[in-house]
């Protein structure tokens, strides 16, 4: 079985302001399978940022996310094809 690839990412709402500290709606389509997905990515920082707010020492279970360095398509691309079966 050939690994699946990433054949469109777009961002719901346009690109992230800050790439280091936010969290992103995304529709991925994939190269096998014209389905779209969505997924929402984030941050480390973006994850702290949200325990500060609340002033929590811990997050809450939450749906899942995919979390990554930056909030740039490549680095989301990256992330999603390693995850895909």
């Amino acid at each position: 079985m050939k690994p699946n690839k990433v054949k469109s990412l777009t961002f719901m709402g346009g690109e992230p302001v800050d790439i280091y500290d936010g969290s992103v709606d995304v529709f991925v389509t994939l190269e096998d399978d014209n389905s779209e997905y969505w997924l929402e990515v984030t941050t480390p920082q973006a994850l702290a940022s949200h325990m500060d707010e609340r002033k929590q020492r811990f997050l809450e279970p939450l749906y899942p996310f995919i979390i990554v360095r930056e909030l740039t398509p490549a680095v989301i691309k990256e992330a999603i094809e390693t995850f895909i079966i």
